[in-house]
């Protein structure tokens, strides 16, 4: 009974003090009840996830039941039969003049048996816990309501369980299994911590790339450690979502507004860029014989509107192109998409626009999917987390502002967006790349 005090002691004193800007403050040692810090639940192992927790949990109050059922009901009725017939192969062993290691467990073995399973532990279930952080136990007790309420052996009829709290009562498990899931769950917690998969250092100083973090106290950064690579892949795969965006975005291309685009721009220093490697884009950065040149050929060239051009433009539903007036007023759509013709220059226009407002609604989307109770700004510093971003020259500084990394990621997408459908649009310049490049460039 000391041994299993002892644990008790410890589960109980695992409390931590309640914090109203700490969204995990709900965890199974102290949850939160009306706003106020209650002593919660008892849990000795813990999961990385809110399933493996919920089975675990239903697995402890099945085990707990089981052993309750051998220890003091029907299937009790077994051990003085069992412990009966040990007696006597210990006494056979002796008679027959058998060493003492032979028979000696025939005694001693019950009434280890016995200790064993009758010195249990209160508990109410397992802690769903990520690299030594607790998490919201809501989670698990309401994936493993069911479980619990349904098992054939498992909760006696005395307990209620609940979709957002821990059961009404404890349940006593064989304290030598607390004590093993115990120290294997902290070895696990404490191996993912010397990885650093889930560190993240504040700042590394002058010379660094590690920048400090934009809010004080838990923003649950370190659930990013699995998700930043899809939110990347995300990034660099962004693609137009609207049909008819995409439609008019080809027509342009394919009509005499992109011959006129075509002869803007140098075969020479589009395919020096396109077989560049790194930062190094050629002589010049632009691949423009000259943007004046440009906007005299557009300006120049009229072409019909075209159908899907119209559909687009006249799309009134929530989150729509027309409502995008950041930069201009609905009449100016009208002036330039809604009429018969339409001047190459302001068709670019209108495709420029829309496609910031494409990227608009992908940067919404991955900034959706971040953990719950994690903001923007601390997003975007953890999916950027060590990466050199700096400002433009002259003076480049790296890039703490909260509003400016949401402009360079609004950006980045942008970028991936044009190039993306640049790839599937009919080609502006005809490159002549050897089959291993052909390869590398798709």
């Amino acid at each position: 009974m000391f041994i299993a005090d002892v644990i008790q002691y410890l589960l109980q004193a695992a409390c931590p003090a309640y914090d109203p800007a700490v969204a995990s403050t709900w965890t199974c040692a102290c949850d939160v009840m009306g706003g106020t810090a209650n002593q919660g639940g008892t849990c000795p192992g813990s999961a990385m996830t809110a399933v493996a927790a919920a089975f675990a949990t239903q697995g402890m109050w099945v085990q707990s039941n089981l052993v309750s059922q051998i220890l003091y009901e029907g299937l009790g009725l077994w051990a003085p039969l069992l412990y009966i017939l040990a007696a006597m192969g210990g006494m056979i062993s002796l008679a027959l003049g058998a060493p003492p290691k032979m028979y000696l467990w025939f005694f001693m073995g019950p009434a280890i048996y016995d200790w064993l399973l009758d010195n249990p532990v209160q508990i109410h279930g397992q802690e769903w816990r990520i690299a030594d952080r607790p998490q919201n136990q809501r989670e698990v007790w309401k994936l493993a309501e069911a479980g619990l309420a349904n098992a054939v052996i498992g909760l006696t009829p005395s307990v209620n369980v609940y979709r957002e709290d821990k059961p009404s009562r404890t349940t006593g498990v064989p304290s030598l299994f607390v004590w093993f899931d115990e120290i294997v769950s902290d070895v696990v917690q404490g191996m993912i911590g010397w990885t650093g998969v889930y560190s993240q250092v504040a700042s590394g100083g002058a010379g660094s790339n590690l920048q400090g973090n934009p809010s004080a106290g838990e923003n649950r950064w370190y659930l990013i450690s699995n998700l930043k690579w899809g939110m990347l892949q995300d990034i660099t795969g962004a693609t137009l979502k609207s049909v008819d965006l995409r439609d008019s975005f080809v027509t342009f291309i394919s009509s005499e507004c992109g011959d006129n685009l075509k002869r803007a721009i140098s075969q020479p220093r589009f395919i020096a860029a396109s077989t560049s490697r790194g930062l190094n884009l050629g002589p010049t950065p632009s691949v423009m014989v000259n943007y004046t040149f440009l906007q005299q050929l557009l300006a120049s060239q009229t072409v019909p509107t075209p159908r899907t051009m119209k559909r687009f433009l006249s799309d009134n539903n929530p989150g729509a192109f027309r409502g995008f007036n950041m930069f201009f007023s609905t009449g100016f759509i009208n002036l330039w998409g809604v009429q018969d013709k339409l001047q190459c220059s302001g068709y670019l226009w209108l495709l420029i626009q829309a496609f910031r407002w494409e990227a608009g609604h992908i940067f919404f989307q991955l900034v959706k999917a971040a953990p719950a109770g994690m903001n923007v700004d601390d997003l975007l510093f953890s999916l950027f987390y060590g990466w050199d971003i700096r400002t433009p020259p002259p003076n480049p500084q790296p890039l703490t502002n909260p509003q400016d990394m949401r402009r360079f990621v609004i950006n980045l997408i942008l970028l991936h967006l044009f190039r993306n459908e640049f790839a599937k649009a009919p080609a502006l310049v005809d490159q002549r790349f050897s089959t291993s490049a052909q390869a590398e460039s798709i």
